[in-house]
């Protein structure tokens, strides 16, 4: 039987299509799970404890259908108790959140440059702007939408001064005479250590590392 931990989030009662209660609990990852009575009347013995910023172990089975098809749900749950392991939890999974906040807004940027909104050198900074918009921040420059002579649409930058995570990316690109930049990310991290984090926090420090690597 698999087992995970998740701090929870938020609690939410449900009533399903015959009308028998269950409970929607999302963790701090931004996971919803459903748990229902079950042979163990789990929400009738253990529903006390299914409360928000609680650290609880959710244990999981297997649901096979006739058409032999497999649906893994709760089966049972127990609290854990102690504040240290508790934020532990609630640590790894803000962390898990976050990333998946991270790879949705870097798909969104590239779906603009796909449709040759913004050039594909500008693909990590507006990521970045997408991240603080999720985070409900203010991204560190403005941008505006506009028409070209052509009537196409493209989106600017009106301000920000020094490197961006998009100019690196070109410079990088330049400098080793590649036509597409796609292969700068992966090139970074394996070849000169430098995460997309780093890049996106601080493009000055991240190419000066990269400079000093590459001895350029």
């Amino acid at each position: 039987m698999e087992s995970e931990n998740i701090v929870i989030d938020s609690v939410e009662e449900a009533t399903d299509d015959k009308g028998k209660q269950y409970v929607k609990v999302t963790d701090k990852a931004g996971v919803t799970r459903n748990i229902k009575e079950g042979r163990g009347k789990l929400l009738t013995n253990k529903r006390q404890m299914l409360q928000e910023g609680k650290a609880v172990k959710l244990h999981f089975q297997d649901y096979k259908t006739p058409d032999g098809r497999v649906f893994p749900f709760v089966s049972d749950f127990e609290a854990i108790e102690g504040l240290f392991e508790t934020q532990a939890i609630k640590k790894v999974q803000i962390q898990q959140h976050d990333n998946k906040d991270r790879s949705m807004a870097l798909s969104y940027a590239k779906d603009l440059a796909c449709a040759d909104v913004i050039q594909v050198s500008d693909i990590l900074s507006y990521a970045t702007k997408f991240i603080a918009f999720i985070g409900g921040q203010d991204a560190k420059t403005d941008t505006k939408v506009s028409q070209d002579e052509t009537g196409d649409t493209r989106v600017n930058d009106t301000g920000g001064d020094g490197l961006t995570a998009g100019k690196v990316i070109q410079l990088v690109a330049d400098k080793m005479k590649w036509k597409d930049p796609e292969p700068v990310n992966s090139w970074l991290q394996n070849v000169c250590k430098v995460t997309l984090f780093e890049l996106e926090q601080d493009p000055t420090a991240a190419w000066q590392k990269i400079k000093n690597k590459m001895n350029w």
